[in-house]
């Protein structure tokens, strides 16, 4: 089981209308979705250290520190102001590694660590404590149903490992061209030969996508199956 670990989950509260390939730009909808995410994780989630990053500039809501002193949390919000331009260019790929960076670079918490789980804001990971259970603290893990495609909404690694292999790939980002975030890191990982680990089961996800606007939730059916495909090699 892992220890001494933070969980990283970024954010865009109010992005640039022009990013493309965005469907979800209610900014109220939008903040009321990172809350209510950032709320499962204090309540309902073993982790200690909890760090929410936004490149929006967005303000902290009251009450989340007093939340999370209440469960014994250390939480720590960030917000800065994103490359939008670079953004719109690119993609939202670009800002998602742009925050990651901005966090490695700017926490408290996440400078003191030595590993990290990254969950992409607005998603909640309804079984994440059961499958950190199952979890290494000198392994990568991403969620994979094929050898050459991961899935960056929630994945966990060493910090260094992060910073060595990940770390300025969103720079290379450029969705009208199909370079997707995702792409970059499957590509990574296979050009590198690094040694990635599946989840002991897939990931209950709750959530809607930014991209598309629909649900990201699986029936239990499903996430089995693509729990057994997760672990063949294919």
């Amino acid at each position: 089981m892992l220890r001494d670990y933070v969980l990283l989950i970024t954010g865009c509260i109010d992005p640039n209308p022009e990013v493309p390939f965005l469907e979800m730009r209610n900014v109220e909808n939008r903040r009321r979705q990172y809350i209510e995410s950032i709320q499962f994780y204090i309540k309902q989630m073993n982790v200690k250290r909890i760090v929410f990053c936004d490149n929006s500039m967005a303000l902290e809501p009251i009450g989340l520190n007093e939340l999370a002193n209440q469960y014994s949390k250390e939480f720590e919000w960030l917000s800065f102001r994103g490359d939008n331009l670079k953004a719109v260019a690119q993609g939202k790929g670009y800002g998602e590694g742009e925050i990651i960076e901005f966090a490695l670079n700017h926490s408290t918490v996440l400078q003191k660590a030595n590993y990290f789980i990254k969950v992409t804001g607005r998603v909640i990971v309804k079984n994440i404590d059961f499958l950190v259970t199952f979890m290494n603290t000198n392994r990568m893990y991403f969620c994979r149903n094929t050898s050459t495609n991961v899935d960056t909404k929630f994945y966990g690694l060493p910090v260094e490992d992060y910073k060595k292999a990940f770390l300025s790939l969103y720079k290379e980002v450029d969705d009208k061209k199909g370079k997707y975030l995702e792409n970059l890191f499957s590509d990574q990982i296979l050009g590198e030969n690094l040694i990635v680990h599946n989840y002991i089961v897939f990931p209950d996800v709750q959530g809607i996508s930014g991209s598309t606007g629909k649900s990201y939730a699986l029936p239990l059916k499903t996430r089995m199956k693509l729990t057994i495909k997760s672990h063949l090699k294919i």
